[in-house]
């Protein structure tokens, strides 16, 4: 089966929860014909990537996304491996909107990033962040041209990056420069 853009052009479900592992590490996608693609950055330690294809079984519940009641599916399989790995990282934002900059400079990168939201911003509190990447140097690469392009609000804007590669973590420490 060919899963390319006209496929998930009509899904059945736009949007629908993706259970990953006996956990309840989870996610949200489309589904169509029994597969779903992953459209949110997933946590490193499921093994899986953003926008990789799996065969789903579902739904087998149902949970609340903002006001609405979605789906539940389980994920079984991966069937189309995206090479866009998944990468951790913290960093401090001051105000929401540091938030939402941050999330656009990814997608202006051509990659995706997803944060813990707080309505409590503060200078001294590190939120976690995911972030779809090739490599840990491309990841690098645009956390770091983020912090040179801000305009110095942070104290202190990105502290590291991890890659959980078979759960080894290897980190590297960013510096504005």
């Amino acid at each position: 089966m060919e899963f390319n853009k006209e496929f998930w052009r009509n899904p059945e479900k736009w949007i629908a929860a993706i259970i990953l592992d006996s956990e309840r590490n989870q996610t949200y996608g489309k589904v169509k014909n029994g597969f779903a693609i992953i459209e949110r950055v997933p946590k490193p330690e499921s093994g899986f990537n953003y926008l990789d294809i799996v065969k789903v079984n579902g739904p087998i519940g149902k949970q609340l996304y903002k006001d609405d009641e979605i789906e539940e599916y389980e994920a079984i399989e991966v069937e189309q491996k995206s090479d866009l790995k998944t990468y951790s990282y913290e960093a401090i934002l001051p105000k929401s909107s540091d938030y939402f900059r941050l999330l656009e400079w990814f997608i202006e990168n051509g990659q995706k990033t997803e944060m813990e939201f707080s309505m409590n911003f503060n200078e001294k509190r590190w939120l976690k962040g995911y972030c779809s990447s090739k490599s840990i140097e491309e990841a690098d690469r645009i956390l770091k041209s983020f912090v040179a392009q801000e305009s110095g609000t942070f104290l202190v804007k990105i502290k590291r990056l991890f890659s959980n590669k078979h759960y080894n973590r290897k980190i590297r420490n960013l510096k504005s420069a």
